[in-house]
């Protein structure tokens, strides 16, 4: 998957296309020589979300079952840890803790819905168990799922998302979420210039976080506004 990066030295708007890989930073050149350093503000979630419905809106479905569950779940870290910061844990302690589970979806869920509990005080409602059941037959079994299958699968996941968004205030969490940023370039350990980008559209994303806006968000609507073979392009915020 390719994405569109803007030349922060060009004074017209210039874009490079490069490859979209796991690491939020990046590094080109331009044809006009400058050298850009960049790292992408979107989560891992948000990225995987957008791909997973570009995948369906261009007919790979096996490929966008995968991309909506990974969404998911790494939807769950970024909720467990926003909790954890919120409540004071040290982030490198949850770097740790994460450690033990971060190769068990299982593990991980449990500890999405033990977070959840603990801290909004009410049972988290699961994902019907006929949606696991589907992303399992797909990923574990490889079954070929039809356009329809996936479409009703990537729009529970976009519900069972929104809905625990809209449990977030996002004036009472920003210091959290602001802290797990810091976090995360400082891993990257930069010590020279760099921009950040923003990646649209984004669906799932801190953008659409008011309770206003995820109200009026629609999956069906999302992925018709999606083009076949869309290249992302990012701007400079």
């Amino acid at each position: 998957m390719k994405i569109k990066l803007a030349c922060r030295g060009c004074q017209e708007e210039r874009f490079k296309s490069i490859d979209l890989t796991d690491g939020i930073y990046y590094r080109f050149e331009c044809e006009n020589g400058h050298k850009n350093n960049i790292i992408l503000q979107e989560w891992k979630f948000e990225i995987l979300f957008e791909m997973a419905l570009m995948a369906l809106k261009d007919g790979y479905t096996r490929e966008a079952v995968s991309s909506f569950a990974a969404s998911l779940e790494r939807f769950y870290e970024y909720i467990i840890e926003v909790i954890a910061i919120r409540n004071e844990i040290d982030s490198h302690q949850f770097t740790d803790t994460w450690k033990l589970m971060s190769t068990q979806s299982e593990r991980q869920l449990g500890a999405f819905y033990t977070a959840y509990l603990l801290h909004f005080k009410e049972s988290p409602m699961p994902l019907h168990k006929r949606n696991t059941e589907f992303r399992n037959k797909v990923i574990h079994k490889g079954y070929i799922p039809t356009t329809e299958e996936v479409t009703d699968y990537g729009r529970e996941v976009f519900k069972y998302i929104l809905q625990v968004l809209k449990k977030i205030d996002l004036h009472e969490y920003m210091p959290a979420i602001l802290k797990m940023t810091q976090k995360t370039r400082e891993a990257l350990n930069i010590d020279y210039s760099y921009g950040t980008i923003c990646i649209v559209p984004v669906p799932v994303g801190l953008k659409h976080h008011s309770k206003h806006l995820l109200e009026n968000l629609d999956f069906d609507e999302l992925l018709k506004s999606r083009k076949e073979f869309e290249v992302m392009k990012g701007s400079f915020e």
